[in-house]
């Protein structure tokens, strides 16, 4: 819908420039989560927290918004922790 020719039209022509400098902010905040993350299956190693719950929005977010960007080729730790997140009955509600 319009999301979509917005973020497009910002990709193709009208602000390529902007647009490719927001990416790279959207990349090192996606590094330095996975890097924060390690092996740890959620933020705070083995309890679920409020951390999870907005790191896992902003994850959802990136798929409906920039449905285009391919993160989790990109950052295959985060896949994992997002696969789990959306594993969760809750998420799986709220994401509906």
């Amino acid at each position: 819908g319009i999301r979509d020719k917005l973020v497009t039209g910002v990709q193709t022509c009208a602000l390529p420039i902007w647009y490719q400098k927001q990416l790279k902010k959207i990349e090192r905040g996606l590094a330095t989560l996975e890097k924060d993350l390690g092996d740890n299956e959620f933020c705070h190693g083995g309890a679920f927290g409020l951390a999870d719950i907005c790191a896992g929005m902003a994850l959802g977010y990136m798929d409906r918004a920039y449905s285009q960007y391919n993160w989790r080729s990109k950052f295959p730790g985060l896949k994992r922790y997002a696969d789990t997140l959306f594993a969760r009955p809750s998420f799986r509600a709220t994401l509906a």
